[in-house]
């Protein structure tokens, strides 16, 4: 009874908000945009990423030169080696004769002799 007695003082009214019904559809329209350059950029990323790592050879060094005790300046002296020698930089950490190929197109012949008693010291 009591529940009548509340309708009748005060009837219900159901409020909608003052928004056009076509705006909720423009929201949706900037969420699936938003979404969709979200992923379209992860994708880039990884594509740029899984293009970088492709190269067997940069893979091979960036693994292999840690493993070898050779430091970061160690390694930037390796690949300028083989930039100048025109080989790829994991060549001259397996290879003397790369190595001493490189170690010739160096202009620093005693950078070359210190990183030839690193990699390439006799057992």
């Amino acid at each position: 009874m009591n529940l009548l007695m509340l309708a009748a003082i005060a009837p219900l009214r159901i409020h909608t908000s003052d928004v056009e019904p076509g705006s909720a559809s423009w929201l949706w329209l900037w969420i699936a945009l938003a979404v969709a350059l979200t992923l379209a950029g992860a994708w880039a990323a990884w594509r740029q990423h899984a293009q970088k790592q492709a190269d067997p050879h940069a893979i091979a060094f960036a693994r292999l030169a840690p493993k070898l005790g050779l430091g970061p300046r160690q390694r930037a002296q390796v690949r300028a080696m083989a930039q100048a020698a025109g080989v790829p930089p994991v060549a001259l950490l397996l290879s003397e004769h790369a190595f001493d190929h490189a170690a010739m197109c160096l202009a620093d012949p005693a950078q070359a002799a210190e990183l030839r008693r690193t990699l390439h010291a006799p057992a």
